[in-house]
């Protein structure tokens, strides 16, 4: 492969290949391909614009549910919840509030039908339910409304007595080659089961990372125990520990479903413990399908709200029958966070299942995660079958006709077994057992049988807006019409982020009838498939489409265009696993302005990462896309089977990451670095841009003091981070001209430091175009070109002015808490200052803050060397910032507490891990706390508790630690704290107490 500049030279020729069993064409993407036109000059528009209906105001009554037994006292507060809403119905009520608290609702579910213009708020109340599969239905089930909202609540599952999975770690294992059901594997769980000593379920076990945070693809990454109530053959051989026999059946007159016959037998039970890795961690599920968190079937103008799932067994949110009209809006299907290692299950099946509809459904800032199964899977359920008399249709297969469920003067629709279109449609005008009487003769099929497709249901008109999709077990399904998927994040997913599909099996599912008019834009694709790594072709592809038919059937190749006007553009793809798409029988599809980002660390990568793969499509461009790639990995090749017609590649741009800085010298820091940040030029004091209220933030503005800097050096700390606002040295507000005279006491203070043996780090605190804290830029650092040249030249300046300086002695840190928004054009913009100085100065060492605020590692920095990254401990918030004048509490604030009550190095330990610092991405990256305290409202003796578990859990990392300030509110020196017995110190108030504590940390290191 030749590089010309940042744009990738067309190959010379074409590279014809049989990686598949068909002919194929492979060519690079940079190559202008045309052959035929391309896509159609028509885009596709997705949804489109619509409303869904709020309750109207009349003059019914408001309840509140405390009134008919609903209580904190109460185990079976659902049969409350029924008789309130039955009381709602009967008087035609407005609403329906709970009081706040925590619930138990340990009998049968909620059913909730035929209410008018009502409104159900819960006031942030918890329903925690325990249930028996014989009970049935959904936790809450709402069915026939009409303009309704429901809102403002949360649902769990009672864990302390029917916990819906286990962590557990693989400690042993034993593969018998002789004997069938001998092989056995050993699980150890991280805490008794309280179903001991009787045997829990067990349905599936997926691998976990080693902090219990996320779904991860080592193989085996999905062991299938499904079709028994009892799951495989298990012992208990310890009260913590369970014996597996993976392939077996639980005793030898189990009575399993013909479908899952295929898990028991010798073959799977000695493969999966031949391959299962002892001492890896898996989440095991107790249970699959059944009951379900909040089903909704029916309604009009429903609206679901403000909502969180915690956990529930089945699926989280499902909708059916003739539903239209209804908005999910905030809802959260995850765990709670302070729970997640714990738990790592929403639901125990799909976290969001659609099974028919008529369709129109908003879904805004939804976030589905660690659900079991399929993310989102929209589908309208079809059948098969044969004409079984002239007008008479049967329905085949063992699911029968209660599967497509159709009704008398539904529209039917034939379609061929390899879903081509017939052109027939009747009315069904009668039912008898699993035969349709239609309104007209029927035809006779090409192949041994009909696709029913019950065209009076659809699931169309589907808006996906800022919703989030994360470490769950499958995958997205869209077999719908008229779609918009914008502005969302699929990260983590099992397997393809989003896939349009329609399949038919003789035995399960049948459903999906064909998508068109999909737009997905403006959306971050992150990590992909973690199950399908290493596979190549369709299931390790980003977005795909495909059509399932069962492998016995005989039947024509499928025409294109059973997916039709796909348009993708402005996504991000980060460090996929495979392919970015692959179509099959598709027409008119437009790939365009999207950018993909692979460093090559992603485990089992295939070698077509990135590419493209076309099957029996019409009509497909590609273009002005962009690739940035480590150094190494092969460039994206873009597939075509001998059967697509009318493709177009052009405009397509592949550059390397790295490529533009120039070398760095190798330098890192041998030593960790310890001590304050020191404020002189922290914020410019004038009448128009004035600092935070609080007079301590800055007592020497516009210069630094030496005092200083020999403080730390006869205290024992080495390190002065300097946070500055650029306005202390520009001439007359024009942050393009530098001040000379102004820039001298940053001179001084750099040579304070090299006098006194205290290392010096630059940080633009306020850069030209960004600060986090008040008066805004008038310029986006992250959107503005001139922003970015202004702050580029400042750096520019400095590395020019202090080269020959070492880094010993003086580094730099780009700019101060970067915000949490578009991680992509923090990485230009930092990779912009990075080279800036660079071709200044090759070999200054330079720190680059951690995402949102310094809180969270920033993975894609990670690769650059000479260049780490700076955390920012404030957390918990409520506790570090308790009354700052600043910080926003509307809603009042907490008492402070510590330690939490999982403990205060855990708690510190688990939020490391948590915002990724402790990721092997970071492996070889140094990183520091470059900011950290409470300010002087938090109790002092808990400060301290909050420091020494901070500093234990840095120590372990050997991690440096800068302190936020040492002189002022969060600091050692006239802090002001009114319960701090201060020593008199040359003229100042020193905090004896939090300098030993920091001073033995120090000297540790």
């Amino acid at each position: 492969m030749a590089i010309s500049g940042k744009v990738l030279v067309p190959l010379a020729c074409l590279v014809a290949g049989c990686v598949w069993a068909e002919p194929w064409t492979t060519f690079n993407g940079a190559e202008t391909r045309d052959a035929g036109g391309g896509a159609s000059g028509t885009l596709p528009v997705g949804a489109g614009a619509f409303e869904i209906e709020r309750p109207r105001a009349h003059g019914g009554p408001a309840l509140n549910a405390a009134d008919f037994g609903f209580s904190v006292t109460n185990d079976d507060n659902a049969a409350a919840l029924v008789r309130a809403f039955a009381e709602a119905k009967r008087v035609g009520a407005s609403r329906l509030d709970l009081p706040p608290g925590t619930y138990r609702c340990f009998g049968d579910g909620v059913r909730v039908e035929g209410l008018r213009d009502f409104t159900f708020d819960g006031h942030g109340a918890v329903l925690v339910f325990r249930r028996s599969s014989r009970q049935g239905g959904a936790n809450l089930v709402v069915t026939g409304t009409e303009r309704c909202v429901f809102r403002n609540f949360k649902m769990d599952w009672d864990w302390t007595r029917d916990p819906l999975a286990s962590i557990g770690t693989c400690v042993n294992k034993f593969v018998d080659e002789k004997n069938d059901d001998a092989s056995y594997f050993d699980m150890k769980l991280d805490r008794p089961h309280p179903c001991y000593p009787a045997l829990p379920s067990l349905q599936t076990a997926t691998t976990v990372d080693a902090a219990r945070r996320h779904l991860i693809g080592t193989p085996p990454n999905r062991l299938i125990f499904l079709g028994h109530a009892q799951g495989p053959k298990s012992a208990w051989i310890a009260p913590d520990t369970l014996r597996i026999w993976p392939g077996v059946k639980p005793s030898p007159d189990a009575k399993v479903p013909a479908t899952y016959q295929c898990y028991y037998n010798p073959k799977a039970n000695r493969g999966t413990v031949r391959q299962m890795p002892v001492g890896i961690s898996y989440r095991l599920l107790h249970y699959y399908y059944g009951l379900g968190g909040i089903t909704m079937h029916g309604n009009r103008h429903f609206t679901l709200e403000d909502v969180d799932i915690w956990s529930c067994r089945g699926h989280g949110l499902a909708v059916g029958g003739e539903q239209h009209h209804w908005q999910v809006v905030n809802v959260r299907l995850a765990p709670p966070e302070d729970k997640l290692s714990e738990r790592l299950t929403s639901s125990t099946s799909d976290g969001h299942h659609v099974s028919r509809s008529l369709g129109w459904c908003k879904y805004v800032n939804f976030t589905v995660s660690f659900c079991n199964d399929d993310s989102h899977n929209f589908h309208d359920c079809t059948a098969y079958g044969v004409p079984e008399a002239p007008d008479r249709l049967r329905v085949a297969g063992p699911r029968g006709i209660g599967y497509l469920a159709p009704k008398v003067g539904d529209t039917i629709e034939l379609r061929e077994n390899n879903f081509d279109a017939t052109g027939w449609r009747g009315r069904i005008v009668k039912i008898t057992g699993d035969t349709m009487s239609m309104d007209r003769p029927v035809p006779q099929p090409k192949g041994d049988r009909f696709l029913f497709f019950n065209r009076s249901v659809a699931t169309d008109h589907i808006l996906m807006k800022g919703c989030v999709c994360r470490d769950s077990h499958f995958r997205n399904l869209f077999q719908s019409n008229d779609l918009t998927i914008e502005d969302c994040v699929f990260d983590r997913m099992g397997s393809g982020a989003v896939q349009f599909a329609a399949d038919w099996t003789t035995d399960l599912w049948c459903e999906g009838m064909g998508v068109t008019n999909c737009v997905v834009r403006n959306c971050l694709f992150r990590d992909g498939n973690q199950q399908g790594r290493g596979r190549d072709g369709g299931w390790a592809a980003e977005i795909l489409s495909f059509l399932r038919i069962p492998p016995n059937v005989k039947h024509a190749p499928p025409s294109p265009g059973f997916f039709s006007d796909i348009l993708v553009e402005n996504c991000r793809f980060e460090n996929p696993a495979g392919l970015l798409v692959s179509l099959i029988h598709a027409r008119n599809v437009t790939f365009r302005n999207n950018v993909t980002v692979d460093d090559g660390l992603v485990p089992n990568r295939q070698a077509r990462t990135g590419g493209f793969l076309f099957r029996n499509c019409q009509g497909v461009t590609v273009e002005s896309n962009r690739w940035e790639l480590a150094d190494g990995l092969a460039e994206p090749t873009f597939s075509f089977s001998a059967d697509t017609s009318n493709v177009v590649c052009r405009g397509n741009v592949l550059t390397r990451i790295g490529a533009p800085l120039p070398p760095y010298g190798g330098w890192m820091p041998s030593k960790r670095w310890c001590g304050f940040n020191l404020l002189g030029m922290f914020i410019l004091r004038d009448p128009k841009h004035a600092p935070l209220s609080d007079p301590t933030f800055s007592r020497t503005p516009g210069h630094f003091s030496e005092d200083e800097f020999r403080w730390m050096h006869d205290w024992g700390f080495n390190f002065a981070r300097l946070p500055l606002d650029y306005r202390y040295w520009i001439k007359d507000g024009d942050w393009h001209v530098i001040d000379e005279e102004e820039v001298k006491k940053l001179d001084a203070a750099i040579a304070y430091g090299r006098k006194w043996g205290v290392h010096v780090q630059l940080c633009l605190h306020r850069a030209p175009g960004y600060c986090i804290n008040p008066p805004r830029e008038p310029k986006d650092l992250f959107t503005d070109a001139d922003a970015l040249t202004a702050c580029a030249r400042h750096w520019s300046y400095f590395a020019r002015r202090y080269k020959g300086i070492p880094n010993d002695e003086l580094t730099f840190n780009l700019f101060n808490e970067p915000p949490g928004r578009n991680p992509e054009r923090y990485e230009r913009v930092a990779r912009a200052l990075v080279c800036a100085i660079r071709q200044e100065d090759s070999d200054r060492f330079i720190i680059a803050d951690g995402l949102e605020a310094g809180r969270g590692a920033f993975l894609p920095l990670a690769r650059l060397p000479g260049v780490g990254q700076g955390v920012h401990s404030y957390d918990p918030p409520d506790f570090t910032h308790y009354q700052a004048s600043w910080w926003n509490r509307p809603k009042g604030w907490p008492r402070p507490v510590w330690p939490p009550k999982e403990g205060g190095q855990a708690w510190v330990e688990a939020w490391f891990t948590k915002r990724g610092w402790d990721s092997p991405r970071m492996g070889g990256v140094f990183t520091h706390v470059g900011e950290f305290g409470c300010y002087i409202r938090t109790p002092h003796p808990l400060v301290l508790a909050w420091l020494e578990d901070n500093l234990r859990v840095w120590k372990a990392r050997k991690l440096g630690f800068v302190m936020w300030n040492l002189r002022g509110p969060f600091g050692i020196m006239d802090s002001g704290r009114a319960d701090v017995e201060y020593e008199d110190f040359e003229g100042h108030k020193l905090d004896r107490k939090m300098l030993d504590l920091l001073r033995r940390y120090a000297s540790e290191l």
